[in-house]
């Protein structure tokens, strides 16, 4: 049963991996900032750990967005929004197939003297 949660864990890593390296790349490019407060403001951001370097001020609007975009990404998780995304080809539902007893409901009354 433990080899079964392998291949997912390992596909979380690795679109974390990748989601942190893209969001990296596109805020290296747009903001004047040094790499390591970058990266580790992603991180922390991915992470919804709340630590900063003091970079959240400097931010341009659009890195603004891209931050709170990654939180929310963070937050939710990747694999949860990979799946929401995903479409099924094929939804394999049965339903069994039987009768079933039930019985009657009878009402019952109490009675209490004073």
């Amino acid at each position: 049963m433990g080899c079964l949660f392998i291949p997912r864990a390992m596909a979380i890593v690795l679109i974390s991996g990748l989601f942190i390296l893209l969001i990296l790349f596109l805020l290296s490019l747009t903001e004047h900032a040094p790499f390591l407060p970058i990266l580790f403001k992603v991180v922390s951001v991915f992470g919804t750990v709340g630590l900063s370097m003091s970079l959240t001020l400097d931010l341009s609007e659009f890195g603004k967005w891209v931050i709170m975009c990654v939180m929310f990404f963070g937050k939710v998780g990747m694999l949860t929004l990979t799946f929401s995304i995903a479409r099924r080809s094929h939804v394999d539902i049965r339903y069994p197939n039987g009768r079933f007893i039930r019985g009657e409901v009878q009402k019952i009354y109490f009675y209490f003297s004073v």
